[in-house]
């Protein structure tokens, strides 16, 4: 290529020999050439290329084709670069070509492979794992493009792994949670990639249970708790126990003592399965004691205070044994083993304990029996107010003193005194008069023999009486004293005589009575018969009437009485005294009146004023007593009314007056018409046709009330 000048020159002619002259200009061929490391290379998808270049010379520029996407190329300044990131994987054979130069161009070639980034995932089916697993658990891979032959490996330390197939062994690993990375390996262009997943070893949980206190007596009522430790997943479990017979909860292994049946019982915990562990049983022994039971006794309940030693027998059940012997209160000689001996003690009563000594949980137990210890009785009678006077009905009671057992014995007495075996109560009022010896006989007990202690009691007669008034009821008329009968038995004389209530006229001495002076009444009359014999003072009583002179009024509300009236109308009576009971009459003839009740009949009788006597009958030594009113019967009054000349012209000016006619209390009435419009003079009854409206009316004429009418 250059400029070249060139001549044409004739030969083989005449000389000179002619030429000519031109130019010719050569331009070079255009040309490309690589200035990078390489014009091929493998990358990976959407990692950069390293750039490309070529040199141009004798082109005004180039361009390329077949990059892959996200791969471009620029010209600037006589170089061409190929740059970028591949997005899309595959083999790519791309051609430059220059472009503004003599033809042909020149090109250059290269090939750009762009692999595909890989994927992966890991897991591992199962997890977490109980470090129980002795056996390697696999891991799963899975992924894209060339994510196999990688390695494994795991943080923190203390996972047993194998690097190459990623399987772990749960045993002889550290429990913990673990993050196991898969590393793809490098490959066509693209880094190594790392994935993880996250593992658990569960270290086997371990569970200790215990309860505090065992064994448990059996009258434990409240629940007792288990105490549960452990390490892991412990908590959750649930309690059971063998045999049969331990009330537990099965969720918080709480026992109840009071509703178990006594014995040992093995208690498991079972630690729920979690975390990739089975479930794990755990126990414990408990014993649940029944409460120790014992009876003690001596072979009498009561000893003389003469007998020798007296030995108890003990029986039970449980640990009852081996207890200790106690007394209250204090004065019985006991020893260790339960022993008494009577003759050394206090007599009275006591409360032997044994305790039954605290085992197997059971607190101790108190057990009792009573024994008495007697003394040799010893006792006095009396029977405080001897003598006593036949009249006495309630039962007097003894006095009985004593020591030592000196109840509980019988009564005896001679015939004729009425005595209650049983506490010595005699009966005055059913027992013959006269003087006894009572005998009481202290009752053999405790070792000692009966014993008798007596005293003497006295039954007096009791004085009677009889009083009376011949002639009662008194009327309060009768001026002259009135004397009372007396008679009786005993000592019945020389009493005094009372009345109740106050009012009556009495000589208390004689007995005497003045019914003039006294206030009417009934009275009870006591004559009190003086103590003597032992009996005490005697009232008899009888009752005397003294009758007031009886008073009475009769009259009837409503006099006079109209003839209309057909209901009987009642007399009202007041009195003092009997008054009721009499009987009614009439005077003149002619009123209906009923005699018992003095009711008066208008309708039936006849009109007029009539006297009506009340005789109150007789009685209580008093005269019958005659009442009178008077009442009277009023006819019931008749009228007639007429106009003579009716129908009158309204024409007719002057008042046409009422021809009136009747019985009785007829006149001083008034006068009215219906309907409206008669004009009519209500005091005179005349009426004024030219003022008043044509028509038919009704007059009507109202005699006024009279006479109770």
């Amino acid at each position: 290529a250059g400029t070249f000048n060139y001549t044409v020159t004739t030969s083989g002619g005449c000389a000179p020999a002619d030429n000519a002259s031109g130019t010719l200009t050569v331009t070079p061929l255009p040309n490309i050439a690589l200035t990078s490391a390489n014009a091929t290379q493998t990358r990976c998808q959407n990692v950069a290329i390293a750039n490309i270049t070529y040199n141009v010379t004798d082109a005004t520029g180039a361009f390329v084709s077949g990059l892959p996407a996200g791969v471009t190329g620029s010209y600037l300044g006589g170089v061409f670069t190929i740059s970028g990131t591949p997005t899309v994987a595959g083999t790519f054979n791309y051609t430059v070509t220059t472009s503004g130069g003599c033809a042909p161009a020149d090109t250059a070639s290269g090939t750009l492979t762009v692999t595909p980034l890989p994927t992966a995932t890991i897991n591992y089916s199962g997890t977490p794992f109980c470090k129980s697993l002795g056996t390697a658990q696999s891991v799963t891979l899975t992924g894209t493009n060339a994510y196999t032959g990688g390695s494994y490996s795991s943080i923190p330390v203390g996972l047993t792994i194998n690097a190459g197939t990623g399987a772990i062994t749960p045993s002889t690993s550290t429990a913990g949670t673990y993050t196991v990375t898969y590393t793809i390996p490098a490959s066509g262009g693209c880094a190594t990639i790392p994935v993880t997943t996250n593992v658990t070893i569960t270290a086997i949980p371990t569970a200790t249970i215990s309860y505090a206190g065992t064994p448990f007596c059996k009258s434990l009522v409240t629940a007792q708790n288990v105490t549960l430790n452990g390490t892991g997943a412990y908590t959750g479990g649930i309690y059971s126990s063998v045999p049969a017979g331990l009330t537990i909860n099965t969720s918080t292994g709480a026992i109840t003592p009071s509703t178990s049946t006594a014995g040992t019982y093995t208690v498991t915990y079972t630690i729920p399965a979690s975390a990739g562990c089975a479930a794990v049983p755990v126990t414990t022994s408990v014993t649940i004691t029944a409460v120790p039971t014992a009876i003690i006794s001596y072979s009498a309940t009561s000893y003389c205070k003469s007998d020798g030693n007296q030995n108890i027998n003990l029986t039970g059940t449980g640990a009852y044994t081996g207890g200790t012997y106690s007394t209250s209160p204090a004065g019985l000689t006991i020893n260790a083993s339960g022993r008494i001996t009577p003759s050394t003690s206090t007599a009275g009563t006591y409360t032997v304990t044994y305790t039954i000594p605290a085992s197997g949980g059971c607190a101790a137990v108190p057990v009792t029996t009573s024994v008495t210890i007697t003394a040799i009785p010893t006792a006095t009678i009396s029977y405080a107010g001897t003598p006593f006077c036949k009249s006495l009905v309630t039962a007097q009671n003894v006095t009985l003193n004593g020591t030592g057992a000196y109840t509980g014995g019988t009564y005896t007495a001679p015939a004729g005194l009425t005595i209650n075996a049983s506490t010595g109560d005699i009966t005055p009022s059913t027992s013959t008069a006269g003087t006894y010896t009572v005998t009481y006989t202290i009752p053999a007990s405790g070792g000692c023999a009966a014993v008798p202690v007596t005293t003497s009691v006295t039954i007096t007669a009791v004085p009677t009486a009889i009083i009376n008034y011949a002639g009662t009821p008194f009327c309060r008329s009768v001026a002259t004293a009135q004397n009372v009968t007396r008679s009786g038995t005993g000592a019945f004389t020389g009493g005094t005589y009372s009345a109740s209530p106050a009012g009556l006229t009495i000589n208390a001495g004689t007995g005497a009575i003045t019914p003039n002076t006294s206030t009417a009444g009934t009275y009870t009359v006591t004559y009190t018969i003086p103590p003597s014999g032992g009996c005490a003072a005697v009232p008899v009583t009888t009752s005397v009437t003294i009758t007031a002179i009886p008073t009475a009024t009769i009259s009837y509300a409503g006099t006079p009485f109209c003839k209309s009236l057909v209901t009987a109308q009642n007399v009202t009576l007041n009195g003092t005294g009997t008054y009721t009971g009499g009987t009614y009459t009439a005077a003149p003839a002619g009123l209906t009146i009923n005699a018992s009740t003095g009711d008066i009949t208008p309708s039936t009788s006849t009109a007029g004023t009539y006297t009506v006597t009340y005789t109150i009958p007789a009685s209580g030594g008093c005269a019958a007593v005659p009442v009178t009113t008077s009442v009277t019967i009023t006819a019931v009054p008749t009228a007639i009314i007429s106009y003579a000349g009716t129908p009158f012209c309204r024409s007719v000016a002057t008042a046409q007056n009422v021809t009136r006619s009747g019985t009785g209390a007829f006149t001083g009435g008034t006068y009215s018409a219906s309907p409206a419009g008669l004009t009519i003079n209500a005091g005179t009854g005349a009426i004024t046709p030219n003022t008043s409206t044509a028509g038919t009316y009704t007059v009507t004429y109202t005699i006024p009330p009279s006479g109770g009418c």
